[in-house]
C-alpha cells in the first residue's frame, strides 16, 4: 500500500465520504489501484485517511455506484473495469424522471448514428462487413420471434458503431440504446415491425458494402425516421412528455 498516495491534506469535514470517494477514484482513474485489484480493508483505509469505518463505506457506495468497483461478499471491495452500461442507467433514470424527453434522447441518437455510419461506410474492414451480413441473415431467420430480433436490430446498430473505427462510439451509442429500451419493446409488439426494420437494415448494410457514404447516410436517415413514427404508432397517443422532434 505504500504506493498508494492515500493524504488527508484535502479532506474536509464536510460532506467528507464524498471527497473520500472522489479521492480514491482518481487513483483508480490514475491506475495507482489496477482493474482487478482489491481495495485495502475498511479500517486500512479509515487509519489512512483520517476517518471513521462508516465513512469509508459510505465512499465505497459511491464508488459501486459510479461503476468502479464491486464488493464480493467474503472476498473484499475490487476494482472493476468501466462499463458503459453504468451510464446507459444514469441516462435512462433521467428518462424516468421526467429530467429528458424520449425525442431529445432521439435526437441525439439522430446525431450519431446519421454521421456514424458515414464513417462506418469509409473505415469498415471485411470483418465489419462479414459480421454485418451475418447479423443481417440471423435477423431473418428470426425474424417471427419479436424479442430475439429486437436484440440482433441492437447488435447491427453497434456493429456499425464498431465499424466506425472510434472506440467511444459504441459507448455513446450503448448509453442512448439503453435510454431507448422501454420504446423498442414497444415496437416489436407492433405487426410488420421486423420486417420493416429488415428492409431499411438491409439498404444500409448494401450502402456499406459498397462504400457509397452518401447513400449509407440518406438509408440511415430514412430508417430513424420511419423507427421513431413506428415508436409513435406503438404508443397510440404519445404522452405529451414524450416530446416532438423536427427531423433535419
Amino acid at each position: 500500500m505504500s504506493q498508494h498516495d492515500l493524504t488527508t491534506a484535502d479532506v474536509r469535514p464536510q460532506y467528507l465520504s464524498s471527497q473520500v470517494a472522489d479521492r480514491l477514484q482518481e487513483l483508480i482513474v490514475n491506475q495507482q489501484f489496477r482493474v482487478g485489484e482489491r481495495l485495502p480493508a475498511e479500517r486500512t483505509l479509515a487509519a489512512r485517511l483520517g476517518v471513521s469505518r462508516a465513512v469509508i463505506r459510505e465512499a465505497l457506495k459511491l464508488l459501486q455506484e459510479r461503476g468502479l468497483v464491486s464488493v464480493q461478499s467474503g472476498s473484499g471491495v475490487f476494482v472493476t473495469a468501466l462499463d458503459s452500461s453504468v451510464l446507459a442507467r444514469s441516462v435512462g433514470l433521467f428518462v424516468r424522471r421526467g429530467r429528458v424527453s424520449i425525442a431529445e434522447i432521439y435526437e441525439i441518437r439522430w446525431l450519431l448514428e446519421v454521421e456514424n455510419v458515414r464513417f462506418a461506410t469509409l473505415r469498415a474492414t471485411d470483418a465489419d462487413v462479414t459480421a454485418l451480413e451475418s447479423c443481417l441473415e440471423r435477423s431473418a431467420a428470426l425474424i417471427r420471434e419479436p424479442s430475439t430480433f429486437t436484440t440482433l436490430d441492437i447488435e447491427f446498430h453497434m456493429l456499425l458503431a464498431r465499424a466506425s473505427q472510434n472506440a467511444v462510439m459504441p459507448l455513446l451509442l450503448e448509453t442512448i440504446t439503453g435510454a431507448l429500451e422501454e420504446q423498442c419493446q414497444i415496437t416489436e409488439t407492433l405487426p410488420g415491425a421486423q420486417a420493416n426494420a429488415l428492409i431499411h437494415h438491409r439498404r444500409i448494410f448494401a450502402a456499406v458494402k459498397a462504400r457509397n457514404v452518401e447513400a449509407a447516410h440518406l438509408a440511415m436517415s430514412d430508417h430513424l425516421r420511419n423507427s421513431w413514427e413506428w415508436l409513435l404508432r406503438g404508443l397510440g397517443n404519445p404522452p405529451d412528455d414524450i416530446g416532438q422532434i423536427t427531423f433535419p
